[in-house]
């Protein structure tokens, strides 16, 4: 997801005035792409932030899963 967002710059510099066929509306849609280039940043450095927690999440659920399954059939940790 965030290397989605990350190229949507690329995608919204290639509207200009003849794209959009009206000055205004493309001054309008710089001024929203401007703003969204700021916060987009902000949700990307989010988004990967949430992608480490669940990695590491995961590697949590794994290592309990294993040691709950070597319990359960007796396998000893220190052998």
């Amino acid at each position: 997801m965030a290397t989605e967002f990350e190229g949507l710059d690329k995608l919204m510099d290639t509207f200009d005035r003849r794209t959009v066929g009206h000055k205004l509306l493309q001054e309008r849609l710089q001024d929203f792409s401007d703003g969204w280039n700021d916060n987009r940043e902000k949700m990307i450095e989010e988004i990967k932030g949430l992608g480490e927690v669940a990695k590491t999440a995961g590697e949590a659920y794994t290592e309990i899963d294993t040691e709950l399954y070597n319990a359960l059939v007796g396998k000893d940790k220190k052998k």
